[in-house]
């Protein structure tokens, strides 16, 4: 059964993309970076943020990351931490989120 995304992973997608796009990678995430996702441990929407996270960053940065992204998270999550800048603390994706979100107001 799909995950649903946290409310911070939607205020993060609602913070780096727009409508139309903003909707399909939501599903995208939601069907594509659930419970299916190799070796991972943590199947709840909180648990997944650190994934989700950085496919966000990813594709914010461009539309041709968007498929780099999905295939990262689901066939090594490693290389889609690398990709976002979030491998090297696993708790890089929390400071990402309180800049971003700072931004916000």
């Amino acid at each position: 059964m799909p995950i649903p995304l946290s409310e911070r992973t939607r205020r993060v997608s609602a913070l780096l993309l727009n409508e139309p796009e903003r909707s399909r990678i939501e599903q995208r995430l939601v069907a594509e970076t659930s419970e299916d996702i190799p070796m991972w441990h943590e199947y709840t929407p909180e648990g997944l943020e650190r994934i989700r996270f950085s496919a966000l960053k990813l594709i914010a940065q461009g539309p041709k990351n968007e498929n780099i992204a999905f295939n990262h998270a689901t066939m090594d999550w490693r290389d889609l931490f690398v990709s976002a800048g979030f491998a090297e603390c696993a708790t890089g994706h929390e400071g990402w989120y309180e800049t971003i979100t700072q931004k916000e107001g």
